[in-house]
């Protein structure tokens, strides 16, 4: 079930999801809009989409090993999840 989204100020003000409304100066708005989870498990994600939205710079290396365990023909396999060196090398 998704959550509900919210506009409001930063001062914690709520503010109607439609219409004109006035922010002060100074003020920051915040939209918080639900986020999406995906369809499926992480793990049967295509190799391929991934190296897409890397290619297309919406996920680095680093999270797609940590969100996928994904790893290209370049990656050492030495490398940790973080992209840094493996635990213990």
């Amino acid at each position: 079930d998704g959550a509900a989204g919210s506009v409001r100020l930063a001062s914690g003000r709520a503010l109607a999801g439609k219409g004109e409304q006035d922010i002060p100066a100074g003020e920051r708005l915040v939209v918080a809009t639900p986020g999406g989870g995906g369809w499926g498990p992480a793990s049967e994600r295509e190799a391929d989409a991934i190296a897409a939205e890397i290619r297309a710079g919406l996920l680095t290396p680093a999270a797609a090993r940590r969100a996928y365990g994904y790893r290209d023909a370049d990656d050492d396999p030495g490398d940790g999840p973080d992209g840094g060196p493996a635990a213990g090398g």
